[in-house]
């Protein structure tokens, strides 16, 4: 229900407001990168399953940060690999800690960077709980029915 395009127009949105945005695409499908014309890649592949352990991996994941060609937001392209790192991340012994993807996103700071705007999968499993634990801030597109109400209302109490 309008996830992607929520995202991309509140990172342009905040760019125009002179903020500089990075945009994280977990969904699979890539959306965000073919809604903006730029490629798919590996970039959230690298985010989620490399670790801070050495800053030679942390300057790996930076450096898959892409250009979008609109002034002040940037991109960390997903596609297919995502699905390969969720995979990845629930399979490891121990799992990988729920705080991961807010402790790889934190390796941004003092990036210049104002805001981190994460578009994930419509789905619920580990890779959204993770993006919702690294959240400042959750925003929910949904229709004005019943049904969706009910689903909205569902998130709110996972959310909790």
């Amino acid at each position: 229900m309008g996830k992607t395009t929520t995202v991309i127009n509140l990172a342009h949105g905040l760019a125009r407001q002179g903020k500089t945005v990075l945009l994280v695409d977990l969904d699979p499908q890539g959306n965000v990168a073919s809604s903006l014309n730029c490629p798919q890649g590996d970039g959230v592949y690298y985010l989620l399953t490399m670790g801070r352990s050495s800053p030679a991996e942390v300057q790996f994941v930076k450096a898959q940060v892409a250009a979008t060609g609109r002034e002040g937001v940037w991109y960390i392209p997903g596609g297919a690999s995502t699905v390969r790192a969720q995979n990845d991340i629930a399979n490891r012994n121990p799992p990988a800690p729920i705080s991961h993807i807010r402790e790889m996103l934190a390796t941004f700071t003092g990036s210049g960077l104002h805001y981190i705007v994460i578009d994930t999968s419509p789905s619920i499993g580990g890779l959204q709980e993770r993006a919702l634990w690294a959240a400042d801030l959750v925003v929910v597109p949904t229709n004005m029915d019943y049904l969706s109400n009910e689903g909205v209302s569902n998130v709110v109490r996972d959310l909790r």
